[in-house]
């Protein structure tokens, strides 16, 4: 296992660091608008969806990592919000044998804390532009 990421996650100066592979994840998968279909008079699935609507969705999470600066309002760093726009360039295999990059907007984020045993998680959900 390589402890570098080949995941990237940029936007503006802030980019995923080096070694904050542990615990990552990622699923890509078309956006719900991507899809349209329907069954004509005779039972046949057929496709209605436009070919401009074929683009992604992700899902990126991470455990006992801390939050790339969601909501941050102790730093100087700017906070995180839906809307906000990233770079992404996607793990291998989600569907090509090479990386892929592409930019996508935030459309949700969570952290949760785990005080006992002092683990935090994140995840950030991302729609391409």
């Amino acid at each position: 296992m390589t402890t570098t990421t080949v995941l990237g996650l940029s936007r503006g100066g802030f980019s995923l660091s080096d070694y904050a592979a542990r615990g990552l994840s990622m699923t890509l998968e078309p956006i719900d608008s991507a899809k349209s279909l329907r069954r004509d008079i005779n039972g046949n699935l057929i496709d209605l969806s436009e070919p401009q609507m074929r683009k992604y969705k992700a899902h990126i999470s991470c455990t006992d990592q801390e939050s790339p600066g969601f909501a941050e309002m102790t730093s100087a760093a700017d906070p995180i919000w839906p809307g906000d726009e990233f770079t992404v360039t996607c793990l291998p295999q989600l569907g090509a044998a090479e990386a892929i990059t592409l930019t996508m907007l935030v459309t949700a984020w969570q952290i949760n804390r785990d005080e006992y045993n002092a683990d935090t998680g994140w995840t950030l959900d991302l729609e391409e532009a």
